[in-house]
């Protein structure tokens, strides 16, 4: 907390806090990775393994899928983030992330795994920018 800071903001800042690890908003976070990467592929940028693994880390996002996504990214665009809540990776990985694992969800996951990825991904063959579809 920054010394001289209002009872608004203060108050704001500890609300930040208490909610940044639901599991909505380690969606929005892992969205938002995959949003920003995308958006510095478009740039001409080169977003290093090693270094975009650090950053799904930090949202709490195991890395056993993010190379994946982001080369899905890089050949298609990026989804829509409604399509990324219902994932059944990502809720599995939330799952995780709450001490809640059990190994049939494991292979349900891991047998559908290519199928939603592919799902998640909105193409626009004539135009690569980025996209969302409404909701």
């Amino acid at each position: 907390m920054i010394k001289g800071m209002s009872e608004e903001e203060k108050m704001k800042e500890e609300k930040e806090i208490q909610y940044s690890n639901t599991p909505i908003n380690q969606e929005i976070k892992i969205y938002n990775i995959i949003k920003e990467g995308y958006q510095r592929i478009k740039k001409g940028e080169i977003i290093e393994g090693k270094e975009y693994q650090e950053e799904t880390k930090k949202s709490g996002w195991s890395v056993g899928s993010d190379l994946t996504i982001i080369s899905m990214i890089k050949k298609y665009g990026i989804s829509d983030k409604k399509e990324i809540h219902n994932n059944p990776i990502i809720k599995y990985q939330l799952e995780e992330n709450n001490g809640i694992r059990n190994e049939e969800y494991c292979q349900k996951v891991i047998s559908e795994r290519i199928k939603y990825l592919v799902e998640l991904i909105t193409i626009n063959i004539n135009d690569k920018s980025f996209h969302t579809i409404p909701h």
